[in-house]
Protein backbone atom coordinates (compact mmCIF):
# COMPACT_ATOMS: atom_id res chain seq x y z
CA UNK A 1 0.00 0.00 0.00
CA UNK A 2 1.39 3.40 -0.99
CA UNK A 3 2.34 5.60 1.92
CA UNK A 4 2.76 9.34 1.68
CA UNK A 5 6.36 10.27 2.57
CA UNK A 6 6.84 12.51 5.55
CA UNK A 7 8.48 15.93 5.38
CA UNK A 8 11.55 14.59 7.17
CA UNK A 9 11.98 11.83 4.56
CA UNK A 10 11.61 14.33 1.73
CA UNK A 11 14.20 16.57 3.37
CA UNK A 12 16.64 13.67 3.75
CA UNK A 13 16.20 12.70 0.09
CA UNK A 14 16.76 16.28 -1.11
CA UNK A 15 19.88 16.61 1.05
CA UNK A 16 21.28 13.31 -0.26
CA UNK A 17 20.52 14.32 -3.85
CA UNK A 18 22.24 17.67 -3.30
CA UNK A 19 25.29 15.94 -1.82
CA UNK A 20 25.46 13.59 -4.81
CA UNK A 21 25.27 16.54 -7.22
CA UNK A 22 28.02 18.34 -5.33
CA UNK A 23 30.21 15.23 -5.41
CA UNK A 24 29.75 14.93 -9.19
CA UNK A 25 30.67 18.59 -9.65
CA UNK A 26 33.79 18.17 -7.51
CA UNK A 27 34.86 15.06 -9.45
CA UNK A 28 34.49 16.91 -12.77
CA UNK A 29 36.79 19.75 -11.72
CA UNK A 30 40.37 19.75 -13.02
CA UNK A 31 43.22 18.77 -10.73
CA UNK A 32 44.27 21.47 -8.28
CA UNK A 33 47.84 21.56 -9.59
CA UNK A 34 46.61 22.95 -12.92
CA UNK A 35 45.17 25.97 -11.13
CA UNK A 36 48.51 27.04 -9.61
CA UNK A 37 49.64 29.03 -12.63
CA UNK A 38 52.42 31.54 -13.15
CA UNK A 39 49.77 34.09 -14.12
CA UNK A 40 47.94 33.56 -10.85
CA UNK A 41 51.16 33.96 -8.88
CA UNK A 42 52.08 37.24 -10.57
CA UNK A 43 48.64 38.85 -10.58
CA UNK A 44 47.81 37.57 -7.08
CA UNK A 45 51.02 39.02 -5.69
CA UNK A 46 50.50 42.43 -7.31
CA UNK A 47 46.86 42.66 -6.20
CA UNK A 48 47.78 41.33 -2.75
CA UNK A 49 50.32 44.14 -2.31
CA UNK A 50 47.72 46.66 -3.46
CA UNK A 51 45.21 45.35 -0.93
CA UNK A 52 47.92 45.35 1.75
CA UNK A 53 48.36 49.10 1.18
CA UNK A 54 44.58 49.55 1.46
CA UNK A 55 44.55 47.48 4.67
CA UNK A 56 47.32 49.58 6.21
CA UNK A 57 45.54 52.79 5.23
CA UNK A 58 42.32 51.60 6.84
CA UNK A 59 43.96 50.27 10.00
CA UNK A 60 45.99 53.46 10.51
CA UNK A 61 43.28 55.94 9.52
CA UNK A 62 39.88 54.62 10.58
CA UNK A 63 40.17 53.54 14.21
CA UNK A 64 41.56 50.14 13.19
CA UNK A 65 38.35 49.00 11.49
CA UNK A 66 39.15 46.90 8.41
CA UNK A 67 36.17 45.36 6.55
CA UNK A 68 36.37 41.96 4.94
CA UNK A 69 38.17 42.07 1.59
CA UNK A 70 37.16 38.67 0.24
CA UNK A 71 34.34 40.04 -1.94
CA UNK A 72 36.31 42.94 -3.54
CA UNK A 73 39.36 40.66 -3.84
CA UNK A 74 37.43 38.09 -5.84
CA UNK A 75 35.70 40.75 -7.93
CA UNK A 76 38.82 42.70 -8.89
CA UNK A 77 40.90 39.57 -9.56
CA UNK A 78 38.16 38.28 -11.87
CA UNK A 79 38.02 41.56 -13.82
CA UNK A 80 41.82 41.82 -14.13
CA UNK A 81 42.36 38.28 -15.39
CA UNK A 82 39.37 38.45 -17.73
CA UNK A 83 40.79 41.61 -19.28
CA UNK A 84 44.24 39.97 -19.42
CA UNK A 85 42.95 36.89 -21.26
CA UNK A 86 40.92 39.10 -23.62
CA UNK A 87 44.14 40.87 -24.64
CA UNK A 88 45.82 37.52 -25.34
CA UNK A 89 42.88 36.39 -27.47
CA UNK A 90 42.79 39.68 -29.41
CA UNK A 91 46.52 39.36 -30.23
CA UNK A 92 46.07 35.71 -31.34
CA UNK A 93 48.89 34.58 -29.07
CA UNK A 94 47.67 30.98 -29.16
CA UNK A 95 49.14 30.80 -32.69
CA UNK A 96 51.94 33.37 -32.51
CA UNK A 97 53.36 32.47 -29.07
CA UNK A 98 51.87 29.20 -27.83
CA UNK A 99 54.22 28.88 -24.84
CA UNK A 100 53.46 32.38 -23.56
CA UNK A 101 49.76 31.78 -24.16
CA UNK A 102 49.85 28.54 -22.19
CA UNK A 103 51.68 30.17 -19.26
CA UNK A 104 49.98 33.57 -19.07
CA UNK A 105 46.88 33.71 -21.27
CA UNK A 106 45.19 30.32 -20.87
CA UNK A 107 41.40 30.26 -20.22
CA UNK A 108 40.39 31.53 -16.78
CA UNK A 109 38.37 29.19 -14.58
CA UNK A 110 36.55 29.19 -11.25
CA UNK A 111 39.27 27.38 -9.30
CA UNK A 112 41.99 29.75 -10.42
CA UNK A 113 39.76 32.63 -9.38
CA UNK A 114 39.56 31.09 -5.89
CA UNK A 115 43.36 30.71 -5.85
CA UNK A 116 43.78 34.38 -6.78
CA UNK A 117 41.38 35.43 -4.03
CA UNK A 118 43.38 33.35 -1.56
CA UNK A 119 46.60 35.06 -2.66
CA UNK A 120 45.07 38.49 -2.12
CA UNK A 121 43.56 37.71 1.28
CA UNK A 122 46.72 35.99 2.55
CA UNK A 123 48.97 38.92 1.70
CA UNK A 124 46.60 41.67 2.83
CA UNK A 125 45.63 39.92 6.08
CA UNK A 126 49.29 39.74 7.16
CA UNK A 127 49.44 43.54 6.89
CA UNK A 128 46.72 43.79 9.56
CA UNK A 129 47.12 40.71 11.76
CA UNK A 130 50.91 41.07 11.64
CA UNK A 131 50.58 44.31 13.59
CA UNK A 132 52.03 46.71 11.02
CA UNK A 133 49.09 49.05 11.51
CA UNK A 134 48.72 48.48 15.26
CA UNK A 135 51.11 47.09 17.86
CA UNK A 136 54.34 46.76 15.81
CA UNK A 137 54.05 50.39 14.72
CA UNK A 138 53.11 51.40 18.28
CA UNK A 139 56.35 49.88 19.63
CA UNK A 140 58.62 51.63 17.10
CA UNK A 141 61.15 54.30 17.96
CA UNK A 142 59.16 57.04 16.25
CA UNK A 143 56.06 56.16 18.29
CA UNK A 144 58.25 56.21 21.39
CA UNK A 145 59.31 59.78 20.57
CA UNK A 146 55.74 60.83 19.73
CA UNK A 147 54.61 59.73 23.19
CA UNK A 148 57.27 61.84 24.87
CA UNK A 149 59.91 59.15 25.34
CA UNK A 150 63.56 59.87 25.98
CA UNK A 151 65.59 60.04 22.74
CA UNK A 152 68.33 57.48 22.12
CA UNK A 153 71.70 58.44 23.57
CA UNK A 154 70.29 60.56 26.40
CA UNK A 155 70.09 59.55 30.08
CA UNK A 156 67.00 57.55 30.91
CA UNK A 157 66.63 55.91 27.50
CA UNK A 158 65.60 52.24 27.80
CA UNK A 159 66.10 50.21 24.59
CA UNK A 160 63.70 47.53 25.85
CA UNK A 161 60.81 49.98 25.39
CA UNK A 162 61.45 50.19 21.64
CA UNK A 163 60.90 47.50 19.01
CA UNK A 164 61.56 48.75 15.50
CA UNK A 165 59.85 46.50 12.90
CA UNK A 166 62.97 45.93 10.77
CA UNK A 167 63.11 43.00 8.35
CA UNK A 168 65.47 40.88 10.45
CA UNK A 169 62.91 40.93 13.28
CA UNK A 170 59.61 41.04 11.39
CA UNK A 171 60.21 38.16 8.96
CA UNK A 172 60.90 35.48 11.63
CA UNK A 173 57.98 36.78 13.69
CA UNK A 174 55.60 36.56 10.73
CA UNK A 175 56.87 33.08 9.80
CA UNK A 176 56.08 31.85 13.30
CA UNK A 177 52.64 33.48 13.56
CA UNK A 178 51.24 33.67 10.02
CA UNK A 179 52.68 30.56 8.37
CA UNK A 180 52.18 28.41 11.47
CA UNK A 181 48.50 29.33 11.56
CA UNK A 182 47.99 28.10 7.98
CA UNK A 183 48.55 24.48 8.95
CA UNK A 184 46.05 24.70 11.81
CA UNK A 185 43.34 26.62 9.94
CA UNK A 186 43.53 24.35 6.89
CA UNK A 187 42.74 21.28 8.96
CA UNK A 188 40.06 23.04 11.00
CA UNK A 189 38.27 24.33 7.90
CA UNK A 190 38.47 20.93 6.23
CA UNK A 191 36.93 19.34 9.31
CA UNK A 192 34.16 21.90 9.77
CA UNK A 193 33.29 22.69 6.15
CA UNK A 194 34.07 19.54 4.16
CA UNK A 195 33.58 16.78 6.74
CA UNK A 196 30.95 18.22 9.06
CA UNK A 197 29.35 20.50 6.41
CA UNK A 198 28.74 23.27 8.92
CA UNK A 199 27.43 26.63 7.67
CA UNK A 200 30.29 29.00 6.92
CA UNK A 201 28.94 32.45 6.00
CA UNK A 202 32.03 34.12 4.52
CA UNK A 203 33.13 31.00 2.65
CA UNK A 204 29.62 30.40 1.35
CA UNK A 205 29.29 34.03 0.20
CA UNK A 206 32.63 33.88 -1.61
CA UNK A 207 31.75 30.58 -3.29
CA UNK A 208 28.37 31.83 -4.50
CA UNK A 209 29.93 35.07 -5.74
CA UNK A 210 32.76 33.37 -7.64
CA UNK A 211 30.39 30.81 -9.15
CA UNK A 212 28.09 33.56 -10.40
CA UNK A 213 31.00 35.38 -12.07
CA UNK A 214 31.73 32.45 -14.38
CA UNK A 215 28.34 32.58 -16.10
CA UNK A 216 27.22 34.74 -19.02
CA UNK A 217 24.99 37.04 -16.96
CA UNK A 218 27.29 36.99 -13.92
CA UNK A 219 30.32 38.07 -15.95
CA UNK A 220 28.49 41.12 -17.31
CA UNK A 221 27.28 42.02 -13.81
CA UNK A 222 30.78 41.64 -12.36
CA UNK A 223 32.35 43.90 -14.99
CA UNK A 224 29.60 46.47 -14.36
CA UNK A 225 30.44 46.46 -10.64
CA UNK A 226 34.12 46.94 -11.42
CA UNK A 227 33.31 49.99 -13.56
CA UNK A 228 31.27 51.47 -10.71
CA UNK A 229 34.11 50.71 -8.29
CA UNK A 230 36.59 52.42 -10.64
CA UNK A 231 34.49 55.58 -10.89
CA UNK A 232 34.05 55.78 -7.11
CA UNK A 233 37.78 55.23 -6.63
CA UNK A 234 38.64 58.03 -9.07
CA UNK A 235 36.11 60.34 -7.39
CA UNK A 236 37.67 59.63 -4.01
CA UNK A 237 41.14 60.31 -5.43
CA UNK A 238 40.17 63.69 -6.91
CA UNK A 239 38.36 64.67 -3.71
CA UNK A 240 41.53 63.86 -1.75
CA UNK A 241 43.47 66.14 -4.10
CA UNK A 242 41.00 68.96 -3.41
CA UNK A 243 41.43 68.40 0.33
CA UNK A 244 45.19 68.56 -0.09
CA UNK A 245 45.00 71.94 -1.85
CA UNK A 246 42.63 73.37 0.78
CA UNK A 247 44.46 72.18 3.88
CA UNK A 248 46.11 74.59 6.30
CA UNK A 249 49.62 74.79 7.62
CA UNK A 250 50.78 71.78 9.67
CA UNK A 251 47.44 70.07 8.98
CA UNK A 252 45.79 72.12 11.76
CA UNK A 253 42.87 73.46 9.75
CA UNK A 254 41.03 72.94 6.49
CA UNK A 255 39.17 69.88 5.32
CA UNK A 256 41.57 67.53 7.08
CA UNK A 257 40.62 68.96 10.49
CA UNK A 258 37.00 70.12 10.30
CA UNK A 259 35.62 71.29 13.68
CA UNK A 260 32.32 69.39 13.51
CA UNK A 261 31.50 69.91 17.20
CA UNK A 262 33.06 73.38 17.57
CA UNK A 263 36.49 74.81 18.32
CA UNK A 264 36.41 73.74 21.96
CA UNK A 265 35.90 70.11 21.02
CA UNK A 266 38.61 70.48 18.38
CA UNK A 267 41.17 70.95 21.16
CA UNK A 268 40.25 67.43 22.31
CA UNK A 269 40.79 66.12 18.74
CA UNK A 270 37.04 65.88 18.01
CA UNK A 271 37.06 66.60 14.29
CA UNK A 272 36.14 65.16 10.92
CA UNK A 273 38.59 64.85 8.03
CA UNK A 274 36.13 63.96 5.23
CA UNK A 275 37.69 60.56 4.55
CA UNK A 276 35.43 58.31 2.53
CA UNK A 277 36.65 55.22 4.37
CA UNK A 278 35.11 56.62 7.57
CA UNK A 279 31.74 56.69 5.82
CA UNK A 280 32.13 53.10 4.66
CA UNK A 281 33.43 51.87 8.01
CA UNK A 282 30.63 53.74 9.78
CA UNK A 283 28.09 51.55 8.00
CA UNK A 284 29.50 48.46 9.71
CA UNK A 285 27.78 47.26 12.90
CA UNK A 286 31.17 47.02 14.61
CA UNK A 287 31.69 50.75 14.11
CA UNK A 288 28.53 51.56 16.06
CA UNK A 289 29.58 49.43 19.01
CA UNK A 290 33.07 50.93 18.89
CA UNK A 291 31.64 54.45 18.96
CA UNK A 292 29.35 53.64 21.91
CA UNK A 293 32.21 52.04 23.81
CA UNK A 294 34.56 54.99 23.34
CA UNK A 295 32.17 57.48 24.97
CA UNK A 296 32.47 56.27 28.59
CA UNK A 297 36.15 55.49 28.05
CA UNK A 298 36.85 59.06 26.93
Amino acid sequence: MWKRPTSAECTDKSVKQKDMDNDRVIESLPHWTTQLSLRGLLIGTVLGLLFAIITLKLSLGSAGIVPGLSIPGGLISFAVVKSWTAVGSALHLSRKAPLAYRLLFQPFGLQENAVLQTFILSISSVAFTGGFGTYLTGMSYQAHLNLGGVPEGEPGYDPQLVYDPILSRSIPYLLVTAVGGVFMLTQLRKLMIVDWRLPFPSGTASGVMLSSFHTASGEAEALKKVRVLSWTGLSSFFFSMIKWFLQGEDYRCGFNVWPTFGLTALKWTWNFDFQQNYVGAGMLPAACTTMVGTQPHW
